[in-house]
């Protein structure tokens, strides 16, 4: 494996490994919306404090911000969802889900966009 990708893999795993227990926390003697904003707002923050580390501007043209707030709405709203559900749901439950977002994402990839096929070689 490429060093250079090794830390991103590790922290994506870190990330998707502790999201469903950090939500559980999260809406524990908090509303969930307000659990919501605070995770967001931290995942702002560092994201920010990554920019500036490494001495990297943020896109601001059209063009990305029309992403950035695509992409934010549909995060708020899923996120949302997640956020009310935990409060009903064991959080191993909403890890399995968490889980099973990759391939379902393929999975309607494929029948939605005609992607191509998973390919599992290692």
């Amino acid at each position: 494996m490429n060093s250079a990708i090794a830390p991103a893999y590790l922290t994506l795993i870190l990330v998707w490994s502790t999201t469903a227990l950090a939500i559980k926390w999260g809406v524990t003697g908090l509303p969930f919306t307000l659990a919501l904003m605070a995770r967001f707002t931290l995942a702002a923050l560092l994201g920010l404090a990554l920019l500036t580390w490494r001495r990297q501007a943020l896109p601001l043209h059209r063009s990305a911000l029309l992403a950035y707030g695509i992409a934010g709405v549909a995060t708020s709203l899923s996120m949302l969802c997640t956020f009310w559900a935990s409060q009903h749901l064991a959080s191993g439950l909403v890890a399995a889900l968490f889980g099973l977002i990759p391939l379902a994402t393929a999975l309607f990839a494929r029948w939605l966009l005609a992607a191509p096929l998973l390919k599992l070689d290692y």
